[in-house]
């Protein structure tokens, strides 16, 4: 999630639907759960490129429906 919003940031977005098959996610993104902990620095960093982006909409979708995340994240330079 952080690193696609910072791509969207870079191309100057100011508006953008974000999803994920992670609930977790999602509503740690949506301010709906607590999201102090290991993971706490890299949702910071989202909280902050969310702001610089403006408008940023977070959604919930379910795995069988998010296929192309998947083919695009198992080619992403953090694997």
């Amino acid at each position: 999630m952080r690193d696609g919003l910072k791509f969207a940031n870079s191309l100057g977005f100011t508006r953008v639907e974000a999803e994920s098959d992670s609930l977790t996610v999602i509503d740690s993104c949506g301010g709906q759960a607590r999201w102090w902990d290991e993971a706490a620095a890299i949702f910071a960093e989202r909280v902050d490129v969310s702001t610089l982006i403006g408008k940023v909409k977070f959604k919930h979708c379910p795995r069988n429906a998010n296929k192309a995340a998947h083919v695009l994240a198992k080619h992403s330079y953090c694997n």
